[in-house]
């Protein structure tokens, strides 16, 4: 089956989400994982307390690997998606997060990585985006070919492969792989692997410089260098690390592999079998080693994995690895129709006060499937393991197109990892989610995810399960601890005809009850600014920010967008000081106080005939701060038409619009002074005013002949607060109108 996944490597209280990027194709995009869909981009981080600027960029950007599968990754990889190429339905990957690093590991691949014929950086997504090679600016990947033999600048030959040109000083051919003939590529270099001594990636011809605020490591630290191990006394004392492999018989194993890692997540040796034991020098240290039996490549292959949480390595040791101290893993669920679409086991270890890494195994079922713990436990605080599924009903292709509902599971063992495991799920442990999926743009397709946080474990996999718009599912979900964050993104074809999300919506972390219903909507109009958290937009000494999401649902899911145009401009007393050919900006101003005015348009009509336009002009007063910064205090309008699941909204003589306003969390802001709000049924072209009438707290209700023949209604507001600040927001074609009937006609 299908493999689409969505992997949170951070546990913010709220999904990181999109907001206005480029087109692709044109500039660069600019100044977190902002959940983008593939080719979306985000707009900005959860914050804590305090102030901040964003720690990285809002862009996502999708990769696509020398196997030809496809990984997509928002710049601060706090998400992470994997999609296996066609005709690779099955192939498994570990996936390894360490520090700003992201490595993503087809199990194909993985001997050759071993055995030093492929480049590492290859299937490290966070390098390959620095180096240019994101799919939206490199349609190839560029590699440096070592042939064995006489000529070892020969090249490569094959379908999807051209040799560019022969590099004697590094004793090497240039090759080019074309990304939409890598699957053919791949098989290609396969085949020939006995003639190649070394592929590495080129790096030299690549694009020069990473997208603006794309994360990086800023050397070449890395899993494998998608450096000093923790607890090291002195690299001048080693000692020798010997692993013993046994296979499910009882004898020596030829198939297996032990990753051995420092705290901070650095592979540091990599022991395969040869006769069943292999041996490494390693600095005095404390190391965490992850090993598996396996025949890689074979996807029918019974999957052995141990861990071993804790090794301290201070004199010369030997670690047995038999893999027959692992048990099945297996869960089972009451719907006989259910099928699972990802299998996520996993862990994370964590050093004290630092990060530490995750590691993890996915797959789309538990057939074949042992895990097992070598040595004791460590203390709770140190590490969790983790086994996450998604589930759902397989559509005719296998891909659970339209699935009536979906399981999403997390189970936790703190402290150490799993031996073995069995679960009978009971419906009554969890919470029901009954879901409306709205059509933003007719026939679009969709995909939707949950996926999860629990205590100890910071992020998972969850499938990205693909939906013909509208529709209506129900995600049922684990209770209790565990907390789930949906993702959303109504699509388009993409390169080798794989979804590329025009508008992406994320939503913040939230727990459920066992046995109590809810009731969840996406994707509906009307689409425009939202603030959700402290920190979109602010201040810390003279640093300026600017992120605010532009695209956020009716239904306050924080949102972006696909944009034709888009770009943010910065005054201070009517000076222009910094601009941005993107959603987002970051810029040094001068100090002391000053009137500022933000300028924040974008277009999209290319994408979507829903706001195709969304304009919003912030001013207002801000000093220079101290270290805990501020949030700027700005001000949104939110409008909830009465929308259908195709976004529209009967004719009627009379417009009645619930219209909101919210300021920014955590921005001191005065009372609303000032509120008007203007109606246009021509694309903006003349406006009428409404009649608001207060309906409690921030609400109010617009009253407004409807413009007659209008096909859309476009909304403009100007708001003033009593400190002065101002807001004028303009979203053309905000929601549609439903063809007006005739007399006798039916609703469609």
């Amino acid at each position: 089956m299908l493999l689409t996944a969505v992997l949170t490597l951070t546990a913010p209280p709220a999904l990181a989400a999109p907001a206005a990027g480029t087109r692709p194709g044109n500039a660069t995009p600019g100044v977190h994982s902002g959940a983008t869909a593939a080719g979306a981009v985000g707009s900005s981080v959860q914050r804590s307390a305090s102030a901040g600027p964003p720690s990285a960029a809002p862009a996502r950007y999708t990769v696509t690997l020398l196997t030809g599968d496809r990984v997509t990754t928002s710049a601060d990889g706090a998400q992470l998606s994997v999609t296996p190429a066609a005709g690779r339905a099955g192939i498994r990957f570990t996936s390894l997060r360490s520090g700003d690093r992201r490595l993503v590991l087809p199990e194909d691949a993985r001997p050759l990585v071993t055995a030093g014929l492929l480049d590492r950086r290859l299937f490290d997504v966070t390098e390959l985006v620095r180096a240019g090679y994101d799919d939206a600016r490199s349609p190839a990947l560029r590699l440096l070919v070592t042939r064995r033999g006489a000529d070892p600048a020969a090249g490569l030959t094959g379908p999807g492969l051209r040799t560019t040109a022969r590099v004697p000083h590094a004793g090497a051919g240039a090759v080019t792989v074309t990304k939409s003939a890598a699957p053919a590529a791949w098989a290609a270099i396969r085949a020939q692997r006995s003639q190649l001594a070394r592929i590495r990636l080129d790096t030299a011809t690549a694009v020069a410089s990473a997208p603006e605020g794309t994360a990086t490591s800023g050397g070449a630290s890395g899993p494998g260098s998608t450096a000093t191990s923790g607890g090291a006394a002195t690299p001048a004392e080693t000692h020798t690390l010997t692993v013993r492999h046994v296979g499910p018989d009882g004898r020596a194993s030829g198939v297996a592999e032990t990753m051995v890692l420092d705290l901070t997540g650095e592979v540091r040796a990599v022991l395969s079998s040869t006769g069943g034991a292999s041996s490494a020098e390693l600095p005095r240290g404390t190391y965490v080693l992850v090993a598996d039996v396996v025949d890689f490549g074979d996807t029918d292959s019974t999957w052995h994995r141990l861990v071993q949480p804790e090794l301290v390595l201070d004199r010369d040791a030997t670690v047995t690895v038999d893999a027959r101290r692992s048990a099945p893993v297996r869960t089972s669920v009451p719907r006989p129709d259910a099928r699972t679409a990802l299998v996520d086991l996993g862990f994370e270890r964590r050093d004290g006060e630092r990060p530490g890494f995750a590691l993890s195994l996915a797959t789309d079922g538990f057939d074949g499937l042992y895990a097992g713990q070598i040595g004791g436990d460590v203390d709770a605080t140190q590490m969790t393991g983790y086994l996450a599924s998604t589930w759902g009903v397989p559509g005719p292709r296998g891909d659970f197109a339209d699935t009536p509902y979906t399981y999403g599971l997390l189970d936790t063992r703190p402290g150490g990892f799993f031996t073995g495991f069995e679960r009978t799920v009971d419906e009554r442990d969890l919470g029901a989610v009954d879901t409306r999926l709205v059509a933003q743009v007719p026939g679009r397709p969709a995909t939707k995810a949950h996926f999860a946080t629990a205590p100890g474990v910071t992020g998972t996999l969850a499938a990205l399960l693909p939906f013909r718009l509208p529709a209506r599912t129900t995600h049922l979900l684990d209770a209790g601890d565990t907390q789930w964050s949906g993702a959303f993104g109504e699509n388009v074809p993409g390169p080798g005809g794989l979804p590329t999300e025009v508008t992406a919506l994320g939503q913040g972390y939230r727990s459920y009850r066992a046995g109590h219903r809810y009731t969840d909507r996406w994707n509906a109009a009307v689409f425009g600014p939202m603030f959700d958290f402290a920190g979109h937009a602010g201040r810390r000494g003279d640093t300026v920010w600017f992120g605010v999401p532009m695209y956020s649902d009716q239904d306050s899911h924080r949102g972006g967008s696909l944009t034709d145009t888009a770009s943010t401009l910065l005054y201070r007393d009517g000076v222009l000081l910094a601009r941005s050919g993107a959603g987002n900006l970051e810029a040094e101003v001068p100090p002391g106080p000053g009137t500022f005015r933000v300028e924040k348009r974008t277009t999209r009509p290319s994408f979507s005939d829903l706001s195709t336009r969304v304009d919003s002009v912030w001013t207002f007063r801000s000093d220079t701060t101290g270290e805990e910064g501020e949030s700027f205090p700005l001000w949104a309008v939110r409008y909830a038409p009465p929308v259908d699941d195709h976004n529209r909204v009967r004719h009627g003589r009379v417009t009645v619009l619930p219209v909101t306003v919210m300021s920014q969390p955590g921005a001191r802001v005065g009372a609303v002074r000032e509120l008007t709000v203007e109606v246009s049924g021509d694309g903006g072209r003349t406006w009428r005013r409404a009649h608001l009438v207060p309906s409690g707290g921030a609400g109010h209700r617009a009253v407004v002949a409807t413009p007659s023949g209008a096909a859309s209604l476009s909304l403009r507001a100007v708001l003033v607060d009593t400190d002065g600040n101002r807001l004028e927001q303009t979203i053309v074609d905000a929601y549609r109108y439903a063809p007006e009937r005739r007399t006798g006609q039916e609703e469609p």
